[in-house]
């Protein structure tokens, strides 16, 4: 094999290796970037969900769940009668025609 043909094989093995190399480091770089964009959600809905679990806690510390719940059946019950009141009326309406 001739001299210059054995340097001009071994630069263009040289180049390619090289430009391999930095792909290989280009592929690496979205990873960690990616790595560090899962970490900060991560903790960013840890935070998230122990702050909601505190309102939670709070809420129920300050009785409004059973507040809540008296509302609803008093006014569930009040629906009710006036429904009943309401459909009595059409009954009636409707026997007397």
């Amino acid at each position: 094999m001739h001299p210059c043909v054995a340097v001009t094989v071994f630069l263009l093995l040289a180049v390619c290796s090289g430009a391999e190399g930095r792909r290989l480091q280009k592929r690496e770089e979205p990873a960690g970037y990616l790595e560090q964009v899962q970490g900060m959600l991560s903790s960013s809905q840890e935070t998230i969900s122990s702050w909601a679990q505190h309102l939670l806690d709070k809420v129920k510390e300050v009785g409004v769940e059973q507040r809540l719940m008296e509302m609803y059946n008093k006014g569930s019950s009040a629906v009710g009668t006036y429904t009943n009141i309401l459909s009595d009326q059409i009954y009636h309406m409707w026997q007397g025609a």
